[in-house]
């Protein structure tokens, strides 16, 4: 109920001051279009023409069933997302109970429906607070098989909240990777077809997810593009000359760059989207190839904006185009100088150690994509979820030892290996 006060009441008090610009325009423009009957619009990469895959599609669908239901209304689509924003409440701190025990999850629940960046993810019109939803449903439904392995329902589960979640942002594919770790640990002393039928289980639960909008792709876009071209369209807008004589390293638009601008306007009058980021995508690579130190720059220059290590200045910059109240940009900032610290103490305490290690193989790889790539405040909430728990671990400890309480193991620590016969 306070998650769900905070969230409606800010959507409710700046009703009339918010316009969506930037992303949030764009998923506002393809819901519209679905809504209408229109499908998935044309592409607004200028000069490409034709059908877009440049948005992955299912938060703008999402919006675009709120819009059929109740009509074109801003106010409600934010209203959706500050539901989805509220359910990842008790989502997280069902996590946190899995892996902490009872009070890690009750304490998890109570901080992430007071923190600042989670609130600012359900503020406006975008994707984050469904994307960390469902990955964090496939890592909960993951942990719960590796307690009750003859629940093979649960590693179908997984696998389909791991699908929902590329089709949200291409990087929820990286969610495959601690299920895959967990399937090789607790399987460990079975045969290897089994783990492998595992593996594949999972993967070919999340594709089957994937799949149909791979489909559509090639079929409107005669090109094999699993989900999204966005990818090349980053690479181009990070590794250029413009933004090497920037000394933040800052992500531009590509076409704001001469050098890509005139390998695309090799391209001709009217190239499709495919191609347009296809060229862009070509000269990102070139430069990296002719510096190949620069992506260490960058590496370095994101992190340090990811984790506003300049003080406010990067929380704010991106305030226009999100487009995000300042003050809740900085006290997104705050919380997380708060619990970030905690976050990486947490790991050290009896219970951040028992944190089975494959869960830490998501955020960790989910950094350097962003670190190589783009990465801002609004990228850093996909990371946040894991400092929090880390953060209500060293909290309960340091709770357990102020009240002499007893300490509260984790459910999985009793989890019998399957080749146990007294767990046969």
């Amino acid at each position: 109920m306070v998650a769900l006060t905070l969230r409606v009441g800010i959507i409710i008090a700046t009703r009339h001051g918010y316009v969506p610009v930037a992303d949030s325009l764009d998923y506002n423009r393809i819901a519209r279009s679905i809504s209408s009957g229109h499908g998935f619009g044309n592409t607004v990469l200028a000069p490409a023409r034709g059908p877009s895959a440049f948005r992955p599609p299912l938060y703008p669908a999402l919006l675009a069933a709120v819009y059929f239901v109740v009509g074109y209304h801003i106010v409600a689509a934010r209203l959706f997302t500050a539901m989805v924003s509220t359910a990842f409440v008790p989502v997280l701190g069902a996590l946190g109970w899995q892996l902490g025990g009872r009070r890690v999850g009750l304490v998890t629940v109570y901080l992430v429906a007071i923190y600042p960046p989670f609130i600012m993810a359900g503020y406006g019109l975008q994707y984050e607070v469904l994307y960390l939803t469902l990955v964090t449903l496939a890592l909960l439904a993951a942990l719960k098989w590796r307690d009750h392995p003859q629940r093979s329902w649960l590693l179908a589960a997984a696998g389909v909240c791991t699908g929902l979640t590329v089709l949200c942002r291409e990087t929820g594919v990286l969610a495959l990777l601690p299920i895959w770790a967990l399937i090789l640990q607790r399987s460990k002393s079975t045969s290897w077809r089994l783990v492998l039928g595992r593996g594949l289980g999972v993967t070919a639960c999340a594709a089957i997810v994937v799949i149909p909008w791979t489909i559509r792709n090639a079929v409107t876009m005669h090109q094999f593009i699993p989900v999204s071209d966005s990818a090349g369209w980053a690479i181009g807008g990070q590794y250029n000359p413009t933004v090497a004589s920037d000394n933040l390293d800052l992500w531009v638009i590509p076409d704001l760059d001469p050098s890509t601008v005139r390998r695309v306007d090799a391209l001709g009058p009217s190239p499709t989207e495919p191609q347009l980021i296809g060229a862009v995508q070509a000269e990102g690579v070139s430069y990296i190839e002719a510096h190949p130190a620069f992506p260490l720059e960058v590496a370095w220059d994101n992190t340090v904006r990811m984790f506003c290590l300049r003080g406010f200045y990067d929380a704010t910059i991106w305030a226009p185009y999100a487009p995000w109240p300042a003050w809740l940009l900085k006290l997104s900032a705050l919380g997380f100088w708060i619990v970030g610290p905690l976050g990486a103490l947490g790991l050290l305490t009896r219970y951040g150690r028992q944190v089975p290690r494959a869960i830490w193989l998501f955020p960790v790889f989910l950094y350097l994509v962003l670190a190589f790539t783009v990465a801002d405040i609004e990228y850093r909430v996909e990371l946040e979820p894991f400092f929090l728990l880390s953060a209500a671990m060293l909290l309960v400890t340091g709770y357990e030892r102020w009240a002499g309480r007893a300490y509260e193991p984790p459910a999985f620590t009793a989890v019998r290996d399957e080749a146990d016969p007294i767990h046969q």
